[in-house]
């Protein structure tokens, strides 16, 4: 768009120090007037058991369960994150976010999708900072956004200087099977 058409920007967001980090990067270095924030939360479903696809009652019941406990989590995730863009000051400058979710068991071609649905100029995403190594076994959201989106993309990576206490965090989320890159 020019300078005075609307901007749609889509941030991903997790509940990680990453996905923070991309909103106060954006609310602080590239944040415009005309820009409409959309952000998108992706969240693996629950599995699906051989009972659920049968049919029995009550295992579609603890599967229904599973879903409205996804839903509330987003709703949870959704209202953290107004209240940091209220604390950024976005609020007073810009309309008010978008705020979507999407079930998927890979977050990154979920994100792809929305910005193509949605018709987004800019992805701002953050990134956990993995080596080569980790990124070639464990996935990386941010560099499959990267390859697959087809608009403009800002990567947000980790301080320089990690503490000995977040690079042992970052090590507790990666042997826990997160699988979120930073992604708010």
């Amino acid at each position: 768009p020019n300078a005075t058409e609307l901007r749609l920007v889509l941030i991903p967001v997790d509940r990680s120090r990453n996905s923070e980090r991309a909103l106060a990067w954006y609310a602080g270095n590239l944040a415009q007037r005309r820009d409409q924030v959309l952000f998108v939360n992706v969240s693996e479903p629950p599995e699906v058991s051989s009972a659920t696809q049968t049919g029995l009652a009550g295992a579609q019941d603890v599967y229904q369960r599973a879903i409205g406990s996804a839903i509330e989590k987003g709703r949870e995730l959704a209202e953290q994150v107004r209240r940091r863009w209220m604390e950024f000051g976005m609020h007073r400058a810009f309309k008010e976010p978008r705020f979507l979710e999407r079930l998927s068991k890979d977050p990154g071609p979920a994100i792809c999708q929305v910005a193509k649905d949605e018709g987004v100029n800019l992805i701002v995403i953050g990134s956990r900072g993995m080596s080569r190594l980790k990124r070639t076994f464990l996935g990386s959201v941010s560099e499959y956004v990267l390859h697959h989106a087809k608009v403009p993309i800002a990567i947000v990576p980790p301080p320089k200087q990690q503490s000995l206490e977040a690079i042992r965090q970052a090590s507790q989320d990666t042997a826990s099977g997160d699988g979120q890159d930073g992604i708010i």
